[in-house]
């Protein structure tokens, strides 16, 4: 099983991104609300616990939930597929070693040097936002190949279903 046609990984994970998101609406539809940083979400709960909230605060932070949960049911709907693949005995998504298909099947991240591969979702959450829940354009990246290959180096840069650098760390 092996996903990858060796030389040239990052335009076959192009690839794969194209024919997975084949017949889904591939036109932006940015979100209205600004996303939370984590340390913003932290002093929101805060003030919920102490009841200082304002409405519009309270709104922001419960909207940030719910699209946080959005994007995780992206991700976790990819780590479903790609189980799926294996037990069926298709290419999986990335060339994954005897561990990591282990892993996978066991509902666990496969790691890559015990770092844990993440999910990238390969059209923005903020500007795809109608996509953010589909496993389909979610793809497999190491810590490295995320923030370095799929954003450039800066977490606000993104290609829709392109890499900025091409980066393969296996």
């Amino acid at each position: 099983m092996n996903g990858s046609v060796g030389i040239g990984e990052h335009k076959v994970a192009e690839k794969v991104i194209a024919e997975r998101t084949k017949g889904l609406d591939l036109r932006k539809h940015p979100i209205q609300r600004k996303q939370l940083s984590a340390k913003k979400m932290k002093e929101l709960k805060g003030k919920i616990e102490n009841r200082t909230i304002t409405k519009i605060e309270y709104e922001n932070y419960n909207w940030n939930k719910k699209f946080a949960k959005h994007r995780n049911t992206g991700v976790n709907e990819f780590w479903y597929q790609e189980r799926q693949r294996i037990l069926n005995k298709e290419n999986p998504t990335r060339n994954w070693d005897k561990q990591q298909l282990n892993d996978i099947l066991n509902g666990k991240k496969p790691k890559v040097d015990g770092k844990t591969v993440q999910g990238h979702h390969s059209y923005s959450a903020s500007q795809y936002p109608h996509l953010a829940n589909k496993g389909e354009i979610i793809y497999p990246a190491t810590p490295n190949e995320h923030f370095n290959g799929w954003h450039g180096g800066n977490w606000k840069n993104s290609l829709p279903g392109e890499r900025i650098k091409p980066i393969d760390d296996f």
